[in-house]
């Protein structure tokens, strides 16, 4: 990891980015990427993906590591409540004559 990287001013290299695979809430990277790196209506490029996930000790931890960062930019309890705050805001606005 760069000194950038570490300071939060790059992007950290994705490996769903490399697949091609754009994030989808509610699925988790290790499934993504198996989706992205396998494919459509392949079992066998599906199972081959998966069973490179399990054998790569690297790509579990950089998956881990882009979905640790997802949770703390996306739902991470102090994200949470500035959303919900923000949604309070945005329906007593509406509501003010």
């Amino acid at each position: 990891m760069s000194s950038a990287e570490a300071e939060g001013d790059a992007p950290l290299e994705s490996p769903l980015a490399e697949a091609g695979w754009l994030p989808q809430k509610g699925i988790s990277p290790a499934v993504a990427w198996c989706c992205a790196a396998s494919r459509s209506g392949d079992a066998a490029s599906l199972a081959s993906a998966c069973r490179r996930l399990l054998e790569d000790a690297g790509l579990v931890a950089a998956l881990g590591r882009e979905a640790r960062s997802r949770f703390e930019s996306e739902l991470a309890p102090e994200r949470q409540a500035q959303r919900l705050l923000a949604l309070y805001a945005e329906v007593i606005a509406r509501r003010a004559p």
